[in-house]
């Protein structure tokens, strides 16, 4: 018995016939999809070349006008955020980004510049970290603040510190991001930085305060300042007796005995990055890890190299140039010769 096809050959090579039509189509598209791709990457690093050398020039050009070279510290790559809770120790928050685009207001650090203990405290300790680069923010605790505030500030934070550990019974416990102060176990007060000001947290009720000039901010909402709703900001001398005298009457309302003793020793002089990272005064958060696109040994910007190197300019010049008009040659044969557009970049 013959078996009966349900297509005659004619319809089955039609189908076949679609069926490789539309797998061309298929592998077209797809084909350009990685032609716009890299063209859309290749225009990014054009575009980010000549951000580059322009930014190279007008520096030049303000150096030869007698302008001054400007200092980049890491200090400009600090997280501000005064609202959080003590920030846990953690090594990666991270953020991925683009291939080739380094997130805004990063530094990269490289692992083989770092000293043993520093590469210990990080957690890079593993041969398979050498020769890697991350770009990092830093978070500043408390004490790294401090040491970088000003000799005002400094001044008001000794004062109101000898002024609590006056009365019997206060203890000061140091953490990340503030210092409390504590009767036994008890949470009586905290002193923190908002902004560049020291500011102060009692264990007071803020409405008790509202119609006197001691009148402060109410925290009571955050989470952070439950036991210590009275937030004060210490910017003056008045200020810091305002915060005294409600210490004070913190102290009383607690029975606490004040007494006489003898000045303490503050050391506020500023660090290393490294000595406070040890010492966990500045947190690394690492965002990212770095393409490895230039040599690691190499620590200089590419402003520096354009100040030290005077054909750098000329070189970053020429290559723009070159991409670009490779750039113009692809756009137009993109099409025509797609295949060969791949294989050429």
């Amino acid at each position: 018995m013959e078996s009966a096809l349900i297509f005659s050959p004619g319809q089955l090579t039609l189908c076949i016939a679609i069926g490789l039509i539309f797998a061309g189509l298929v592998a077209l598209n797809i084909l350009f999809a990685v032609i716009y791709r890299v063209k859309a990457e290749r225009k990014l690093h054009s575009e980010q070349l000549q951000q580059k050398r322009q930014a190279l020039l007008d520096k030049l050009a303000y150096l030869k006008a007698g302008g001054e070279v400007e200092s980049t510290s890491w200090l400009n790559y600090v997280v501000e955020d005064e609202d959080e809770e003590d920030v846990p120790d953690k090594k990666y928050v991270t953020v991925r980004m683009a291939v080739g685009e380094q997130p805004p207001n990063t530094e990269i650090i490289e692992v083989s510049g770092m000293s043993p203990r520093m590469r210990r405290k990080l957690g890079f300790r593993a041969k398979r970290y050498n020769g890697k680069r991350f770009y990092v923010r830093y978070l500043l605790g408390f004490d790294a603040r401090l040491r970088f505030s000003d000799d005002e500030t400094k001044a008001r934070y000794i004062d109101f510190m000898e002024y609590v550990k006056s009365y019997v019974g206060v203890s000061v416990s140091k953490h990340f991001g503030c210092h409390k102060i504590c009767l036994g176990k008890d949470v009586i007060g905290m002193v923190l930085f908002g902004g560049k000001r020291i500011c102060i947290a009692f264990a007071l009720n803020p409405s008790d305060y509202e119609n006197t000039k001691y009148k402060a901010e109410d925290k009571s909402d955050k989470r952070r300042f439950a036991k210590t709703p009275m937030f004060v900001r210490v910017g003056s001398d008045d200020k810091l007796n305002n915060a005294k005298y409600l210490f004070g009457e913190l102290a009383r309302e607690r029975g606490l005995q004040q007494i006489s003793r003898k000045k303490g020793k503050y050391d506020l002089t500023e660090l290393t990055r490294e000595e406070m990272i040890v010492t966990g005064s500045v947190r690394v958060v690492i965002i990212d890890e770095a393409p490895n696109f230039a040599p690691t040994k190499d620590n200089r910007s590419e402003f520096e190299k354009a100040i030290s190197e005077p054909n750098a300019v000329a070189e970053e010049k020429e290559e723009f140039e070159r991409l670009e008009a490779v750039t113009s040659e692809a756009a137009a044969t993109c099409i025509n010769a797609g295949l060969e557009e791949v294989e050429n970049v």
